[in-house]
């Protein structure tokens, strides 16, 4: 922060000059980042079990110490740890306990966290609390914070600004960003997502592909794709900060009663899209498998990826290899810059794939979408055979029996910012610390 003691009272234009400028250097420094912040409720001490209808979340004004609401989120999580989604085909809001416990997340975008000030100067619109709590945000040199207040009873307004959309009738996702349109043959893979500028939008990605391929010793080999596969969107939530989406899918493999339950609750924020996913894999994959095995996630990005700047930290397919020393933090990640937006693509594999040396590998053809989109019928295939042009894979003969938690997180912005793209990469760097207030403090 400047200082901005150094005044000339009698030359009150530079003085007010100084104060703008001040003020807005505390703003900018206040911004950690513009990326979401998911917090879990176990990870923030003395902040759970509050009723989540008594929360609210402010920033502090640097200079009058007022309270500034800012749009947040608390999404519930039943015992299993599936979100509570209140709309849709099958909503479970019957498990939600009306508490911010557990595995339960608060998100916030980094972008609405202030100062670190606590605020002192509570109004009629916003009466000072029954408790109050800091959640400082830290990375290097760098801190930010929010303040989050628990009202006994009756609680001021929320935040009226949000983030993301989502239009049911045409099952589209809507930010400032980018437009994500659902398949609504199969949830599992995207109909397009488009790059928006104020009114104009941009094709991006027109279509992506799911591929398995099960070459079963002694046995056949079995190719299966994204239309072989059965799902539906099971639940939506949408909040201010982000709409949750549960789809369920699996398929069947002939008569072998090959069965491999799966779903995913995906998250979308105004610049990323979050794709956790539970596999929960039958068979030990060494014993039943050769080798060569495997799945793959594909996009079909609309530019030539020749045309733009790719860069990975995956090892390259076909080369493959397991590469050197494996990280057990350290996430995988693709990014692709256009002349005016940028894409990012994280990779996180179960720690299992982790410790059985399972790297992701990245598959890139320098192809068009459009020249590539009629290649098999338009069905999934074998990379190169198929109508994705980037894809993210792993071996199945690698992959261990049982429960496997992955993540796919995708970054999305409609302008060209080195600085934000490093951002995407250290997201998981900011370390969040709680703290209780006394009563005196505010």
């Amino acid at each position: 922060m400047k200082k901005c003691l150094r005044v000339n009272i009698a030359a009150i234009g530079v003085a007010y000059l100084l104060f703008v400028d001040c003020f807005t250097a505390e703003l900018a420094w206040a911004k950690i980042h513009e990326l979401p912040i998911v917090m879990v409720a176990k990870d923030l001490n003395k902040l759970q079990y509050i009723p989540t209808k008594n929360i609210r979340v402010f920033t502090t004004n640097p200079y009058s110490l007022e309270p500034v609401p800012v749009p947040f989120q608390i999404d519930e999580k039943d015992p299993y740890g599936d979100y509570i989604l209140d709309r849709g085909k099958n909503p479970n809001t019957r498990f939600s306990n009306g508490t911010f416990d557990f595995l339960d997340e608060l998100t916030i975008m980094g972008n609405d966290v202030g100062v670190r000030k606590i605020p002192k100067r509570w109004t009629k619109e916003i009466p000072r609390p029954d408790a109050l709590y800091e959640l400082a945000f830290i990375r290097g040199q760098k801190v930010g914070a929010v303040y989050v207040a628990n009202y006994f009873r009756n609680p001021p307004p929320l935040s009226s600004r949000h983030y993301v959309g989502f239009s049911g009738t045409s099952e589209q996702i809507e930010t400032s960003r980018y437009l994500y349109e659902f398949n609504r043959k199969n949830y599992l893979v995207v109909r397009g997502v488009d790059i928006v500028r104020g009114k104009r939008t941009k094709e991006l990605i027109s279509s992506s592909t799911v591929f398995l391929n099960l070459d079963i010793k002694y046995f056949l080999t079995f190719d299966v794709g994204d239309k072989d596969v059965l799902s539906e969107l099971d639940a939506v939530k949408v909040g201010p900060v982000r709409t949750i989406a549960r789809v369920n899918f699996n398929y069947r493999v002939l008569k072998l009663r090959f069965d491999l339950g799966m779903y995913t609750e995906v998250s979308f924020f105004s610049n990323a899209v979050y794709l956790p996913a539970v596999i929960d894999n039958p068979f030990a994959g060494k014993k039943t498998l050769n080798s060569g095995s495997h799945f793959y996630y594909g996009l079909a990005l609309d530019e030539n990826p020749a045309n733009l700047s790719i860069q990975t930290n995956m090892p390259r397919y076909p080369a493959k290899g397991s590469g050197g020393a494996i990280s057990l933090q350290d996430p995988f990640w693709m990014t692709a810059i256009g002349s005016n937006y940028m894409l990012y693509l994280e990779f996180e594999p179960s720690v299992q794939m982790r410790q059985n040396k399972n790297l992701p590998y990245l598959y890139v053809e320098n192809t068009p979408a459009e020249k590539i989109a009629n290649r098999n019928s338009g069905r999934a295939a074998e990379m190169g055979k198929s109508p994705s042009n980037v894809a993210v894979a792993f071996d199945l003969d690698k992959l261990s029996k049982g429960i496997h938690e992955v993540r796919l997180r995708m970054f999305v912005e409609n302008k060209f910012d080195k600085k934000l793209m490093d951002e995407f990469k250290s997201i998981d760097e900011w370390k969040v610390l709680s703290y209780k207030l006394s009563s005196s403090a505010y």
